[in-house]
Formats: structure tokens, C-alpha cells, sequence
């Protein structure tokens, strides 16, 4: 796509790389947001077994899918690295060690939601909160997600902005993947 600007994805990451360690302190909305989209979850009589969390951050959503969906394997994929060191949980050593408390089912991947690197049909439900707006091409964002979900599979996402909505609909294989909710 062509706009009249273009994101400078290092300076945006390098703001969050900065901001990872008092993120959570002021996130008030995307908790709000979040804990929204997660109570349209109990309308949906679906479980999936691989969930992806689009621009995970520092993992609020990514605990509270993991709480909602045990048995599944969440990958969590967020472009800046030090939201993942604040998403981590915190295992001593010698727990990891002695306790076998190193195994997690959340998957921690830095990579960017417009190339994301993960295999195709290999999803079962794709989670976003606040982050499209850091797309520079939507079009690729989206064939990008829907070349990793499986079949009959779950996209959720706040539908905060009717451009996002036009941009899904705009793209090739939306009457395939239409969104599960919308709301502002």
C-alpha cells in the first residue's frame, strides 16, 4: 500500500524497547481493552489449540489467554524484545532446574506482525490488541495472519478504528476470515 507516511519501525521499536520496564504502570487502556475482548471470548463456543497474541508487549493478554485456554499453545509475538524480558515469567534458577518449572506453553518470538514467522496453517486463533496501528501495510498484515491461521479459525481484535475494519474488508481473502467482534 501507498500512504503518506511510513512508520520508522526501529524508532517505534527502540520507544518500547525504553518504555518496556514501566509499561504496565500506564497502560490503563490496553488492560481496559483487553479484559473487554477477552469477556467476548465466553460467546465463542471455539477452543483453539495454538493461539497467536499479535503484539503481545508485556503479556497481559497473553496471562489471561493462557488462563482462559490451559491446554493451548499461545506464541506470543511482539517486535520489541525487552516487552518480552517484562513478559516473562520469573522462575528462579533452581526451580528450573530442580523443579522442572521451565517449561511454559507460551512461546516468546520477537519478529514483526507484518512478516510473521511462523507456519502456514499453524494457528488457531489470532489475538491483537492496540497494535495495527504500527502496520505500515495492512494488506500484508492481514494476508500474513491468514496465511498462518488454520481453516474455520478465530481472529479478535478491537475494532477501535473503522479504517482497520475498511482495511480488512479491502483485503483478498476477507470474505474467508471475517472478524469474530467489533466494537469501539
Amino acid at each position: 500500500m501507498n500512504y503518506s507516511h511510513t512508520i520508522d519501525k526501529r524508532q517505534v521499536r527502540r520507544a518500547f524497547g525504553q518504555a518496556a520496564t514501566g509499561y504496565d504502570q500506564v497502560a490503563v487502556l490496553q488492560r481496559e481493552i483487553s479484559d473487554r475482548m477477552l469477556s467476548r471470548l465466553e460467546y465463542i463456543r471455539y477452543t483453539p489449540d495454538t493461539i497467536l497474541d499479535a503484539g503481545s508487549g508485556t503479556g497481559y493478554g497473553s496471562r489471561k489467554l493462557v488462563q482462559r485456554y490451559p491446554d493451548a499453545t499461545l506464541f506470543a509475538v511482539d517486535f520489541a524484545a525487552a516487552m518480552h524480558l517484562q513478559a516473562r515469567p520469573r522462575v528462579a534458577w533452581w526451580k528450573q532446574l530442580l523443579l522442572g518449572q521451565h517449561t511454559s506453553q507460551t512461546g516468546y518470538i520477537c519478529g514483526d506482525i507484518e512478516s510473521l514467522p511462523l507456519k502456514d496453517a499453524s494457528i488457531g486463533m489470532i489475538w491483537s490488541n492496540l497494535t495495527l496501528q504500527w502496520c505500515n501495510d495492512l494488506n500484508q498484515t492481514f494476508a500474513g495472519m491468514h496465511r498462518v491461521l488454520k481453516n474455520d479459525v478465530q481472529y479478535v481484535w478491537p475494532g477501535y478504528a473503522e479504517r482497520v475494519a475498511a482495511g480488512v474488508r479491502s483485503c483478498r481473502w476477507s470474505q474467508s476470515c471475517e472478524p469474530v467482534y467489533r466494537y469501539a
